[in-house]
């Protein structure tokens, strides 16, 4: 059914946030958005009513909601048609989904604006009455603008809100052609000003963006960026944080935050631009020429009003310049060209030609010719406005809580001898980590954040795959983390000290030559080739936790636990010895490079360092990870891509 918007929800696919805002893309893909869908439209009527908006809406006061992010396309007047509606929902989906998970959407976020406070960002503007200059400044948008921390900021706070950075295609050919004279005029009195009084470069290369705008794609628009919320006191700083993280710090103070509450309690439209300096309400400013002309109007020639032969629109259809001249010249009466309208030529006897109105001048270029540009602005200033922010906060496909028994009812099936559920990502969809891809994984963060139970779940899925197989645990904080799993699990072993962990490590070596010997014997590459021979060697797992203590065993110790882990993750793959390797701080002081080669899969929780965040899973998202809820972690498999995680909860009873 045919309607006059369109909206879609914005969630953010698996990939880390940090590596999207590094590669700074998603203000582009909205970009290319709005252009492929005003390339659906050649007809300009359509084209003016299109408009666009990036909504972000927090509709429900409680401290920590989840803010919802809305890309909209809607129009004015009339409604879109079907085949419209097919067209932009494609256009969206192939540019945004690119990075987003796009998703048509039936939020009625009109009735969700709350109106108490409005506040909204206009660019600022220098009058100066004596030298009659006028200056809209450029807004100089911030290429690496990061909206996550203002989306933290709505969602930290106790109150409904909702940003709104509203777009329309400006194509007034009209109105174009006197502000882009009037920008020529002014650029001609600036030049001949003192330049100590003004920075005049830097306003002449503002003014000349304007100028070299091109129409077709659209690059020039009506703009609006509102907050709408409970409090005043809280909408204002949201906006004024969204002012300064979108744009270039030397730029802030180029543009005001503006209160447009009433207090009668009126509404304040939605997508409309309604703050105005008083300034254009001095006719004596902004109606005077910016420049006397010095030159003789031509006799019989419409002018612009700096003398200049206007050619737009000069002749009607069918009659062209050189018909005019040789008109002139032979002293020839032409058919009357158009009616009344200003600029345009008629004959006049004796084949003269003249101003239709005779006795009216054309009107001159003034500053009020400029007032549009206020109103507007270019994809270069609004870039870091549409860089698009999404909430990391857990959804409905996003659990902040979830049971091992609720994680294998629903995905049990996933689970083999050779797989497990690492977590849930945000879409809902199960993480699954492959022994028989990487043999070895990573599991680091700091106390509190949901590691020990990760691993926990690891222990259970392992077993729950096979009772039989065999699990060893090496905790140099006397296993008190695994009692209950200890004492209900007679295959899950425990060590705790370095003398015991350093023969644990040795029965492992020997357990992996055995088994690597009866591969030889059967001439055989794997354990798969070798079960298909009669023989079965069930997979073994080694948990070292804690490991951060081997740090500060004895030398002989320390030398011969690191030298038989950094074999056995080198060679134990093949022999179904995997290793589960655990610490709080994964620094190269605690992790020897060599072992952290070999180690494929890593799990982080928070951690407290983004530098050991990048050096270990290539972002530094661990170090942005939430507390709480407890066991989000990120998980970073076989595609290399860290992916945000949900992990279960185990609790004591399951065993």
């Amino acid at each position: 059914m045919a309607n006059n918007r369109l909206d879609f929800q914005i969630t953010l696919k698996n990939q880390s946030v940090k590596d999207l805002h590094e590669k700074n893309r998603s203000g582009l893909l909205v970009r290319s958005a709005i252009n492929s869908v005003c390339s659906l439209f050649p007809d300009l009527a359509l084209l003016t009513n299109t408009t666009f908006a990036v909504r972000y809406i927090k509709d429900v006061s409680d401290r920590g909601a989840k803010v919802k992010t809305f890309f909209s396309v809607g129009r004015s007047q009339n409604q879109f048609s079907q085949n419209e509606i097919d067209s932009i929902k494609s256009c969206i989906e192939l540019s945004i989904g690119t990075i987003f998970n796009v998703v048509p959407s039936q939020f009625d976020w009109q009735s969700s604006i709350c109106n108490h406070a409005v506040f909204q960002i206009i660019k600022d503007e220098l009058f100066d009455a004596s030298d009659k200059i006028y200056i809209p400044r450029f807004l100089k948008a911030s290429t690496d603008s990061n909206l996550s921390s203002v989306i933290d900021f709505m969602e930290d706070n106790d109150s409904r809100s909702t940003l709104e950075i509203w777009l329309q295609p400006y194509q007034s050919a009209n109105e174009q052609k006197r502000w882009m004279q009037a920008i020529r005029n002014m650029n001609e009195k600036l030049k001949s000003l003192n330049s100590n009084r003004l920075s005049i470069d830097n306003h002449l290369a503002d003014y000349d963006k304007y100028y070299s705008c091109q129409t077709t794609p659209p690059t020039i628009f009506r703009y609006s960026i509102k907050a709408y919320g409970e409090k005043q006191g809280y909408i204002q700083p949201l906006l004024i944080a969204l002012r300064n993280i979108a744009l270039s710090q030397d730029s802030t103070n180029d543009c005001r935050v503006e209160s447009l509450s009433s207090p009668s309690g009126a509404l304040v439209k939605v997508g409309s631009f309604a703050i105005e300096r008083s300034e254009w309400q001095n006719h004596s400013l902004v109606k005077v020429p910016i420049k006397q002309e010095s030159k003789p109007i031509k006799q019989g020639w419409a002018t612009d009003g700096d003398g200049s032969l206007d050619i737009d629109n000069l002749f009607a259809p069918g009659i062209n310049l050189q018909q005019i001249i040789n008109a002139h010249q032979n002293n020839q009466a032409l058919p009357q060209i158009g009616s009344q309208s200003q600029g345009q030529l008629t004959p006049s006897q004796g084949g003269q030609i003249a101003h239709t109105q005779s006795n009216q001048k054309p009107q001159p270029i003034s500053i009020e010719d400029m007032k549009p540009l206020h109103q507007l602005v270019c994809f270069e200033e609004i870039q870091g406005f549409l860089n698009l922010g999404v909430s990391t906060k857990g959804g409905a496909n996003f659990p902040d809580m979830f049971t091992i028994h609720a994680l294998i009812n629903k995905f049990g099936h996933l689970i083999t001898e050779d797989t497990y559920v690492a977590g849930i990502d945000r879409d809902g969809n199960p993480c699954i980590s492959d022994f028989s891809k990487l043999a070895h994984r990573l599991v680091g963060g700091m106390n509190g954040t949901g590691k020990t139970n990760y691993i926990l779940s690891v222990v259970y899925q392992f077993l729950h795959a096979n009772p039989d197989r065999e699990v060893f645990m090496i905790d140099f904080q006397a296993g008190l983390h695994y009692e209950y799993t200890i004492k209900k699990r007679k295959n899950v072993q425990m060590v705790t000290t370095f003398e015991d962990c350093d023969k644990l490590l040795k029965k492992m070596l020997e357990k992996h030559f055995e088994r690597r010997a009866e591969m030889t014997t059967y001439e055989v590459r794997g354990r798969k080739e070798l079960l298909d021979a009669g023989i079965k060697q069930n997979a073994v797992l080694l948990i070292i936790d804690e490991a951060f203590y081997i740090k500060n065993a004895e030398r002989d110790f320390k030398k011969s636990i690191e030298s038989n882990l950094n074999t056995l993750a080198a060679q134990a793959r093949v022999t179904g010895i995997h290793i589960l390797y655990s610490t709080q701080t994964p620094t190269s002081d605690v992790i020897d490079p060599q072992t952290l080669n070999n180690i494929g899969e890593r799990v982080l929780f928070a951690i407290e360092s983004a530098a050991d965040s990048r050096r270990i899973i290539g972002t530094d998202e661990a170090y942005e990870l939430p507390l709480i809820p407890k066991g989000r972690a990120l998980f970073k498999g076989s595609d290399r891509l860290p992916v945000q995680i949900a992990t279960p909860l185990v609790p004591d009873e399951v065993w």
